[in-house]
């Protein structure tokens, strides 16, 4: 497999992640948005906003990678651009990298809302509000399970290849096997 196209694979699964995060965005503005509407004193340049730039940023990255993909891999594979990389990935290959990007993901998510809480419980000026804030303020109930979804992910991220063993059993023989081979040129006479 050409370099240049395996560069532009990771940016087009890239822009999927970005375009998942971009409609989990927008759920979470809608509900923000229904759930202010009820509440006394709902400011919409506070809550609504931030929200709204996180939507179109997330949908700003989504469209420029899938549009732009080919010229961004040419540009980050440089000189080596007729390149051909071999690739050998099996079942149990993928399954752990699967496992170990959703750990990944899931640590990512959670540690800005453990910070976020911890920075409003050591600030001594906390901002007294007749309705909760669903983007900054978290409840007690709320970090325990985020730190719980911290933990369990360490947990799996380090066991990933028992966990990938457990569920796939060696027999022997890869059912799956994704596969790029160097190919020898040959000149034509």
């Amino acid at each position: 497999m050409k370099r240049t196209k395996l560069i532009e694979y990771t940016l087009i699964v890239i822009a999927a992640i970005f375009g998942y995060k971009f409609f989990e965005s927008i759920f979470s503005l809608v509900v923000q948005l229904f759930a202010g509407f009820n509440m006394r004193g709902f400011d919409i340049a506070e809550v609504v906003l931030p929200l709204a730039f996180v939507c179109g940023g997330y949908l700003l990255v989504f469209v420029l990678l899938i549009r732009k993909s080919r010229e961004i891999a040419i540009y980050l594979n440089g000189n080596n651009a007729d390149e051909t990389v071999p690739i050998t990935i099996g079942k149990k290959a993928l399954l752990h990298l699967i496992i170990l990007g959703i750990c990944i993901s899931t640590i990512l998510s959670v540690v800005p809302d453990v910070i976020l809480f911890l920075f409003d419980t050591l600030t001594e000026n906390k901002r007294q509000r007749e309705y909760e804030d669903f983007t900054s303020s978290f409840n007690q109930e709320k970090l325990v399970a985020k730190i719980i979804k911290f933990v369990i992910a360490l947990i799996v991220m380090v066991c990933a290849k028992e966990i990938v063993q457990w569920f796939l059993k060696n027999d022997g023989k890869d059912e799956l096997i994704l596969e790029a081979e160097l190919k020898e040129e040959t000149p034509n006479n």
